[in-house]
């Protein structure tokens, strides 16, 4: 069966594809008119434009020009048709034509033009006014043409709408750049002490736009010094994020969740609300983003899973006085203690311990892995076992010095002694343990004898694994 002809452009559809919608998306395209003695002439001419989208004034200003045209030199014929034998309707040309293109012409004007201007910032919202007043003005003149029916206002509902229309915008924009933050290199690493800052737009007022230092670590105390009920001092970098290495990438997802709760806190009630719980996505985000896209390098790279470990305790460490640090800031209901990021709190703790303890026992089983070389230390006077010990020692030693040397300037100092002590203390314990299994043995041989030269070298062997490592 043959399919059946496509039905035929209307006029209306011919004005609004070949004509209309050209002048909407592409910038460098103009129109003007021409009158002479006898015609009039509608001109589209190529200009040079640097913008790539056009502004929605010059937009309407073409518009208009082409509706002028056609209103004062096509439609001014008075057409009627019959109802009955004895009645006729008068027909409205312009108002037939702007029924036919009204439909869709709006949404080429907000998908090609009006969405290209809405505001990435809040504070840039009073610069928009000029966009309002040029959609008004450019739907009153279609009305007083006839084109447009006075209770048609697509285009002025959804430039008044503004504030939603940024807080979408600048959502999108924040998840975009967080997911691409989350997915890049973690090895790049900045260092964090309890005098690094960050840089965030002040909150005094609405509307402010200057920067201002303030720490890093969010210290919870006013004073250098804090004194308690027992008469000691409590220091103003207790509660600071000991020193480590973290990720740029990190820090950079920080200082943008910051300035989105800076916008947050000058924004109108409707935009705060979605901005902030935007913020909570990117948080939320991050546990699901960065565990999965980088799984394979932090399961196989100990350094990787450190920086991944203080990435997670630098984030936490900020969640607690996040939302405290705006709430007196933010319109209702966010400052009605709703705002929070406590609760990720114990997530993300979770998160960075999961994965370095994962890595610690994968290391302490690859040390084990290597003891199990040595099934015994007897008879160790044989200089083929005595070498196999001595090499399953070596390389003992060789995987303790290259993770001291990977974890020794990223992780905290208290964290980087236990997790080498911890190691250290596994092949110690398993060569004390065969030690112990000699002494058993010898005990219950016949006639006490003083210490074999066995042990001795057992106890060498003991002795050259914690000198060699420092």
């Amino acid at each position: 069966m043959a399919p059946s002809p496509s039905p035929a452009p209307t006029k209306g559809h011919i004005l609004l594809t070949f004509i209309l919608k050209p002048l909407v998306v592409e910038p460098c395209l103009d129109v003007e008119t021409k009158l002479r003695a006898n015609d009039a002439i509608l001109r589209f001419s190529a200009v040079k434009s640097k913008c790539e989208h056009e502004l929605p004034a010059k937009v309407y200003q073409k518009i208009i020009t082409v509706m002028e045209f056609m209103q004062q030199h096509l439609f001014y014929i008075p057409l009627w048709v019959y109802v009955d034998r004895n009645e006729k309707q008068d027909i409205n040309l312009a108002e037939l034509l702007g029924g036919m293109i009204w439909e869709e012409l709006p949404e080429i004007i907000i998908k090609n033009c009006l969405v290209f201007s809405v505001p990435e910032h809040c504070c840039q919202l009073k610069l928009y006014e000029e966009v309002i007043k040029a959609t008004d003005t450019f739907e009153e003149k279609l009305k007083k043409m006839q084109f447009l029916r006075s209770h048609s206002m697509d285009l002025l509902k959804y430039a008044r709408n503004v504030n939603v229309h940024v807080a979408s915008k600048k959502c999108q924009d924040v998840l975009v750049t967080a997911r691409n933050l989350m997915t890049s290199e973690i090895h790049n690493t900045v260092k964090i002490t309890a005098d690094s800052k960050i840089s965030i737009p002040m909150l005094p007022s609405r509307g402010t736009v200057s920067k201002l230092k303030v720490p890093m670590t969010s210290n919870l105390v006013p004073s250098d010094m804090v004194n308690l009920e027992s008469g000691k001092q409590l220091g103003s970098q207790s509660t600071c994020l000991p020193t480590c290495r973290i990720s740029e990438s990190v820090q950079n997802l920080m200082e943008l969740i910051y300035r989105t709760l800076s916008e947050v806190a000058i924004a109108s009630p409707e935009c705060g609300v979605q901005l902030f719980y935007t913020v909570r996505n990117v948080v939320h985000m991050f546990c699901d983003v960065v565990p999965t896209y980088h799984k394979e390098p932090l399961q196989r790279l100990p350094q990787l899973t450190a920086i991944h470990h203080n990435n997670c305790m630098y984030i936490a460490h900020h969640l607690i006085t996040l939302a405290p640090q705006f709430q007196s800031r933010l319109s209702t209901p966010l400052c009605d203690r709703v705002a929070t990021f406590i609760d990720f709190v114990p997530r993300f703790r979770r998160l960075g311990t999961e994965c370095y303890l994962a890595q610690m026992r994968q290391q302490r089983a690859k040390m084990l892995e290597r003891c199990l070389t040595t099934t015994n230390l007897s008879h160790l006077e044989d200089p083929d076992k005595y070498s196999v010990a001595k090499k399953a020692v070596r390389q003992v030693i060789l995987q303790l010095k290259r993770l001291s040397k990977v974890w020794q300037d990223v992780l905290p100092v208290h964290i980087y002694c236990k997790a080498l002590g911890t190691l250290l203390n596994t092949p110690n314990t398993d060569i004390i343990n065969k030690i112990t299994m000699l002494e058993v043995i010898e005990n219950k041989m016949e006639r006490g004898f003083c210490v074999t030269n066995q042990r001795l070298d057992v106890v060498g062997m003991v002795a050259f694994l914690a000198s060699n490592f420092h």
